[in-house]
């Protein structure tokens, strides 16, 4: 049986929030390809698990990692100074500190950023959930990844261009 074919003993993309903000509560500026690496390290993951790919070749824990990080962006606990680097808020520092437990998406939908976060979608389009985990045909998988990450785009634009 292939990595691609079991079912993964890696942490769902909700256990990698707490890693993530505990990596850079140290508060310095890394590139994404530096915030990963650390982040694995941190989490001592098994030579397996840091192994495991998706059955499109990606890894599987940088794209957990790449998950988690996207739903911090949005909360505004991590912020992206430049392209491809992150640095965690005084915001992040204040949550990280108040949620001594696991974090999870509930907890994040409870920040007003993460509310107030709405990615503008053409009407016509039905918005189908946000698919963290193989619930969905991967053909699901894909559109609304796709659709995901153009509305992400739209939405940093928007927010430059105002700033």
């Amino acid at each position: 049986m292939s990595t691609t074919d079991r079912v993964s003993d890696l942490p769902v993309w909700q256990g990698f929030l707490r890693p993530i903000l505990e990596v850079m509560s140290d508060r310095r500026t890394r590139s994404r390809r530096e915030l990963v690496a650390d982040v694995l390290a941190h989490m001592q993951l098994t030579p397996e698990q840091l192994g495991e790919q998706v059955a499109s070749g990606g890894n599987r824990a940088e794209g957990r990692c790449g998950w988690a990080l996207s739903d911090l962006l949005r909360a505004e606990l991590v912020d992206r100074p430049r392209r491809a680097t992150y640095q965690v808020t005084d915001d992040g520092i204040t949550f990280l500190a108040e949620h001594p437990g696991d974090i999870s998406d509930a907890d994040l939908k409870l920040i007003p950023a993460y509310q107030a976060y709405t990615p503008s979608t053409p009407t016509d389009r039905p918005r189908l959930a946000v698919v963290h985990e193989s619930t969905a045909e991967p053909l699901e998988q894909i559109n609304e990844g796709v659709a995901r990450l153009h509305d992400e785009v739209k939405t940093d634009l928007i927010k430059r261009l105002r700033e």
